[in-house]
């Protein structure tokens, strides 16, 4: 399944679309607006302080579920949001236009067989890796295309420059494959993006009455989009507690969520910028990765329903590929 064609998801549009849902659905959506403090009353009705339309509202409610990314508004106010330094890794990214084609002639054939992959290159996500770093490639509607790199801080930096700008493109004509692809391109005025220190643990991601999906709830590392993986499973399981809202079902959520996300750490990206610069070894680790995702993932939900829909490596059954994933 590996070798399937999948499809972009325009991030942007899928927002405006969940949330044109929730507002049919009933949902009172204030907008712009900024939360400027709560009130947290466990077991009890909590309260907001928002500002929106240059007026303040607040609003009471037995639960507030933050959904705030990498803001992570309500772990900071709580203390629960925790740096991650054992995996040290930083981000530069920027939009381009003229980016070559990845499926015209300017790689060598011998680099990619394209009988395995039933889809063009130019119309997916493609990486481009080396010692302690990767480099993303993606289309983007309209012609443009996202390009960043992410990096270990313990085995490489960007190359010294007046810029971050300046030294991001010079890291990128420093490599063949990277020389290749941007020859000729521009990158966008006044589009560039840094991110230091990119992954972060949250401690408790529920509590009575308060809990935190998304990227509020962590985040590992970009290198797999678990973006929505995560939402999806942090979205589906708190709104489950919720319904349930027992004392009982909100431990095993935090246990739950726990153990998987440092699973999921252990598995798939404690120490992987040291081998990602070796082909052979790469091989080994995505064909592995990328086949027990689909197998263990992606399918059982659509076998079976929520109830399949487990975090990675949290029950039992999972654990055999936990370990066979993190010693490999």
């Amino acid at each position: 399944q590996t070798r399937i064609p999948s499809h972009h998801i325009d991030r942007a549009r899928l927002d405006e679309h969940v949330l044109s849902i929730a507002a049919a659905e009933g949902v009172l959506l204030m907008r712009p607006a900024r939360v400027e403090g709560i009130h947290m009353i466990e077991g009890g009705r909590s309260e907001l302080r928002v500002v929106g339309a240059g007026q303040e509202t607040t609003i009471a409610a037995r639960w507030v579920v933050d959904a705030t990314g990498r803001r992570a508004w309500l772990a900071r106010h709580l203390g629960l949001r925790q740096a991650m330094p054992e995996h040290p890794i930083h981000s530069v990214w920027a939009r381009y236009q003229g980016v070559r084609d990845f499926d015209s002639t300017w790689l060598p054939p011998g680099d990619c067989d394209k009988r395995l992959a039933f889809c063009s290159r130019g119309l997916s996500t493609n990486h481009l890796t080396g010692l302690g770093w990767w480099v993303w490639v993606i289309p983007l509607p309209g012609g443009d295309t996202s390009v960043g790199v992410v990096w270990d801080e313990r085995l490489f930096s960007l190359p010294e420059g007046p810029t971050v700008a300046a030294r991001f493109e010079s890291f990128l004509a420093s490599f063949p494959a990277g020389a290749e692809l941007m020859a000729g391109s521009r990158r966008l005025e006044g589009d560039l993006h840094q991110l230091n220190n990119l992954p972060y643990r949250v401690t408790r991601i529920m509590g009575d009455g308060w809990a935190m999906v998304g990227d509020a709830a962590g985040f590992l590392d970009p290198f797999y989009s678990p973006g929505l993986d995560w939402a999806g499973l942090t979205a589906a399981h708190t709104a489950r507690v919720i319904s349930q809202s027992s004392a009982h079902a909100i431990a095993h959520h935090n246990a739950l969520f726990t153990r998987g996300f440092y699973r999921w750490f252990e598995a798939l990206y404690q120490d992987k910028y040291y081998y990602l610069g070796d082909a052979e070894l790469m091989e080994i680790a995505l064909r592995l990765d990328v086949a027990l995702y689909y197998f263990g993932v992606v399918t059982p939900p659509y076998r079976m329903g929520m109830k399949a829909f487990d975090v990675p490596f949290s029950v039992p059954v999972s654990y055999p590929f936990y370990r066979l994933m993190a010693f490999v």
